[in-house]
């Protein structure tokens, strides 16, 4: 026996059949039918949409961190002000309890004698006529002064300088008052002069002059 008859031999395998050319089309139209493609065709948007994106986006989150802002002011604010109350604000006192007193024997005072009140001195003004020209200024004055601020005019005579151009009035240290009346009775331009000279009883003297 040859050694060739007992080598094993290949097998062979029918091959698969190749679609043919209609169907292969028929498929690709099947396939079209099932998935056509998108008539629409999508394109980017223009850069000014992007612009305009971003510059929303921008503003959104700068009115953000502005609510952020505000509102953690506003909490702050709210927190000093509570310090601050707190820090002024007293507590409420506590009130000790008060013993009850021990009544005390008082002594009845012994009545004291009421002073009598000493009538006030009564302020004296000498009117002197400063003048040699106005005959019977000084009794004309006396009568316009009468009573004046409480005063009353004790003589009338002539003033040992008889040269004064203006009526003036000579006071005491502690008559001002006085002396301020005066002159608003007589009129505008009354000169007015303190003067140490002034004792007694008297509280001033009005030299009558050529004006007013």
């Amino acid at each position: 026996m040859a050694l060739d008859s007992l080598s094993p031999r290949p097998v062979q395998r029918p091959k698969p059949e190749q679609p043919s050319t209609p169907e292969i089309n028929r498929q690709e139209a099947k396939f079209q039918e099932l998935f056509p493609e998108p008539s629409v065709v999508i394109t980017a948007p223009p850069v000014w949409v992007w612009w305009l994106i971003l510059i929303i986006g921008a503003i959104g989150l700068g009115f953000l961190g502005y609510a952020w802002w505000a509102q953690r002011q506003t909490t702050d604010l709210v927190n000093r002000n509570a310090e601050v109350a707190a820090q002024f604000s007293s507590p409420s006192p506590t009130v000790a309890p008060t013993a009850t007193p021990t009544p005390v024997a008082t002594a009845t005072p012994t009545p004291t004698a009421t002073p009598t009140p000493v009538a006030a001195k009564p302020l004296t003004v000498r009117v002197l006529n400063g003048t040699t020209t106005r005959t019977g200024a000084a009794a004309t004055t006396k009568t316009l002064l009468e009573g004046v601020g409480g005063a009353v005019i004790t003589s009338t005579g002539n003033a040992q300088t008889r040269n004064y151009a203006t009526t003036t009035i000579f006071y005491a240290a502690d008559q001002k008052p006085l002396a301020d009346a005066l002159a608003a009775k007589i009129g505008e331009g009354v000169v007015l002069t303190q003067s140490t000279t002034i004792v007694g009883t008297d509280a001033a003297v009005v030299v009558v002059g050529l004006k007013p």
